[in-house]
C-alpha cells in the first residue's frame, strides 16, 4: 500500500499543475516543507520581494493564513489586492480584491527524516469586491512615500465555490550525503490544481533541490504556471495572464521564518513570500517569557497604521501565576491611512497611550497560544489632507483624548528553551475619541477623531525575567 501511494502521489504530481511557495492560488493552504512541522502559518505574498518591473500592479499583494486543525483536517483563507493601473495600456484600468477560504482533509500521508508524501484535497469558496484593498495599499505607500494607486474598482461583484488538490513528496537525495556530515541534500516536488464554479482554473508545478541542517533549510527550484477561465473583468484576465509562465524560485527558512523570492523568465514577472509558523516546539514553560518584559511592533489594516507596544509587569499590584500575567503597556501608532474608498483624502494619525493588559492561558488552548486583552487610555491627533485632484486643499487638524481597548492572541514561534522569544500577534484593536468634530476641507465637511477598529497583527519580542 505504501509503494501505491507514492506511485499515485508521483503519477499526480506529473499530472496536476503544483502550488507554489507564494501561495497565489486563492483559498488553498501552501506546502510544507519536509522539515517543518508547524500548526499555524502566516505569510505575506508581495511583488516588492521580486525583481519585476511590474511593481504595485496585477497581484500586488496577499495576506494568508493556513492551520492544521489536527491530523486530516486542515483551514486556509487569503486576501488579496489585485490592480491594473501602470500597465493597463489601451485597456480601462482597475482594481478589485478577492477573498477566499477553504476546508482540506488530508487523504494519506507518510512523514519521515526529511521525507513526506502527502495528498491533499478541498473545498470552499472564492469571492471577489470591494474588501478594503485600496486603503491598505494607499497607506502603506503613504508610509513609504509612494506613489498613490487611484484605480477605480470593477463591477464585479460575486461569490463562487472552489475545490482543489494537491501533492507533494520529498526524500534525501541518494547521493551527496555524509553520514557525519549535519548538512542533508534532498529534492521537494508539489503539485496542486483549483477550480470554481464559474470556470476558473488555477495550476501551478514546482520541483526543488533542497539543502537542510536542522533549522535552516535552503532551496532552489523550476515551475510553471497556468491559469484559465478568468474573463469576467480586466482586472482579473490582466493578473490571470501576467502570473502564468515559467519562473525560477529560491528560498531559505531558518527556524520559523521563511523568505522566499520567486523570478519569471519573463523579466516583467516576479513575486516573493514571507511567512512565519507557529506550534514549531513553541510550548510554554512555568518559568517562560510570560513572566517577563514585552516588545510588539504590528500594522493596522484597513487603516494602515505602525504600532509600537512595550509591556511590563505588575505582579506587585495585581495577582499573577504560572499561566496569566498582568502587565503595564504603552502604546504609540503613526499612520497615513486613507478616509474611505477615495483616493485623494487621508489622514496623518499620532497616537499616545497607557494601559493595563492581561495575558491568560486558558486550558483549552493549546501552550503555545495565549489570549490577551487590554484597555487603556490616551491622546489622539488627526490632520486631513489631500493628495491627486485634491493635493492643495489646506490641512486641518484636531486632538482629542481617548480610551483604546485590544484584544486577541500571541502564538509562540521559538522553543521554550531560549532566554527571549518570538511570538505572534493577531488581534482587534478600537479606539474611542471623547470629542469626534466635522471641519471644512476641500469644500465640504469631513469628520475627524471617529470611533473606529482595526485587524492588528504583528511580531512580539518576549524577554526574560
Amino acid at each position: 500500500m505504501n509503494l501505491f501511494r507514492q506511485i499515485l502521489c508521483a503519477v499526480l504530481l506529473v499530472a496536476l499543475p503544483g502550488i507554489v511557495l507564494a501561495g497565489e492560488i486563492p483559498g488553498v493552504p501552501p506546502p510544507r516543507l519536509p522539515s517543518l512541522e508547524p500548526v499555524a502559518e502566516l505569510y505575506n505574498s508581495n511583488d516588492n520581494l521580486g525583481r519585476g518591473k511590474h511593481v504595485d500592479d496585477f497581484r500586488t499583494q496577499q495576506f494568508g493564513v493556513a492551520l492544521v486543525l489536527d491530523d486530516r483536517w486542515l483551514f486556509a483563507a487569503d486576501h488579496s489586492i489585485l490592480t491594473f493601473d501602470k500597465y493597463a495600456n489601451e485597456n480601462p484600468d482597475g482594481r478589485l480584491d478577492q477573498v477566499s477560504a477553504s476546508l482540506g482533509y488530508r487523504l494519506f500521508r507518510r512523514r519521515g527524516e526529511n521525507r513526506q508524501t502527502n495528498l491533499d484535497i478541498g473545498a470552499g469558496f472564492r469571492s471577489t469586491d470591494n474588501f478594503g484593498g485600496s486603503r491598505i495599499q494607499n497607506g502603506f505607500h503613504q508610509l513609504a512615500s509612494d506613489r498613490i494607486v487611484e484605480s477605480p474598482y470593477v463591477d464585479s461583484d460575486r461569490t463562487d465555490l472552489a475545490g482543489w488538490i494537491r501533492g507533494d513528496q520529498a526524500g534525501p537525495l541518494p547521493w551527496g550525503n555524509d553520514q557525519d556530515s549535519p548538512w542533508r541534500w534532498g529534492y521537494w516536488l508539489n503539485g496542486a490544481t483549483a477550480a470554481t464554479s464559474d470556470g476558473q482554473t488555477d495550476g501551478t508545478g514546482a520541483a526543488n533541490l533542497t539543502l537542510n541542517n536542522g533549522r535552516f533549510d535552503a532551496w532552489l527550484g523550476l515551475r510553471g504556471d497556468w491559469r484559465s477561465g478568468y474573463d469576467q473583468d480586466q482586472v482579473q484576465s490582466a493578473t490571470a495572464d501576467n502570473e502564468e509562465g515559467g519562473y525560477i524560485n529560491v528560498g531559505v527558512r531558518y527556524g520559523p521564518i521563511l523568505v522566499e523570492t520567486v523570478q519569471g523568465f519573463d523579466d516583467d514577472k516576479a513575486f516573493g513570500r514571507v511567512s512565519i509558523f507557529s506550534g514549531m516546539g513553541g510550548d510554554v514553560s512555568k518559568r517562560g517569557y510570560i513572566d517577563g518584559r514585552g516588545v510588539t511592533v504590528a500594522i493596522t489594516v484597513p487603516r494602515t497604521q505602525v504600532v509600537a507596544q512595550g509591556r511590563i509587569p505588575v505582579c506587585r499590584v495585581f495577582t499573577c501565576d504560572w499561566g496569566s500575567r498582568w502587565r503595564l503597556m504603552a502604546d504609540g501608532r503613526y499612520g497615513k491611512p486613507s478616509e474611505g474608498t477615495s483616493p485623494d483624502v487621508y489622514l496623518e494619525i499620532v497616537q499616545l497611550g497607557l494601559g493595563l493588559e492581561l495575558e491568560d492561558r486558558p486550558g483549552f488552548m493549546p501552550r503555545w497560544l495565549a489570549a490577551y486583552g487590554s484597555v487603556g487610555a490616551g491622546w489622539r491627533r488627526e490632520e486631513v489632507f489631500g493628495e491627486l485632484d485634491l493635493s492643495n486643499a489646506p490641512e486641518t487638524s484636531e486632538s482629542s483624548a481617548l480610551v483604546m481597548g485590544e484584544a486577541g492572541i500571541r502564538a509562540a514561534l521559538q522553543p521554550a528553551d531560549q532566554a527571549w522569544r518570538l511570538r505572534v500577534q493577531v488581534g482587534l484593536s478600537g479606539w474611542l475619541p471623547f470629542d469626534s468634530k466635522r471641519v471644512d476641507f476641500a469644500d465640504g465637511r469631513q469628520r475627524l477623531l471617529k470611533p473606529d477598529a482595526s485587524l492588528l497583527v504583528g511580531g512580539v519580542l518576549d524577554f526574560g525575567s
